[in-house]
């Protein structure tokens, strides 16, 4: 894979195990990132602090995405301006749903 450089994705689950893997990974091809997390914003920090050193935007988002609602919230928060640009989006593997 190239540079992913100013390419975005959102990563569910990124605040550990794959989805964190999955986002340092993107990063170091210098995507920026947004994670999403459900309950420890303090490991989603951690991860943020990782990707934010390796030079990309990473903003951390609290969602649940077997919520629905709280799904759309994620994808429309992650495609703001203010969010990096969203070409890439990787799905939670567990999820029952597909919003």
């Amino acid at each position: 894979m190239d540079t992913l450089e100013g390419k975005g994705a959102l990563v569910t689950g990124g605040s550990r195990g794959l989805g964190a893997a999955t986002a340092e990974a993107l990063a170091e091809k210098g995507a920026d990132i947004a994670i999403s997390y459900v309950a420890s914003a303090e490991k989603a920090e951690n991860v943020v602090s990782k990707l934010k050193a390796k030079g990309v935007r990473a903003p951390a988002i609290r969602s649940d995405q077997a919520d629905p609602s709280s799904a759309k919230s994620l994808v429309d928060t992650a495609a703001s301006p203010q969010s990096p640009r969203c070409r890439v989006m990787t799905a939670m593997p567990r999820a029952e749903k597909c919003v």
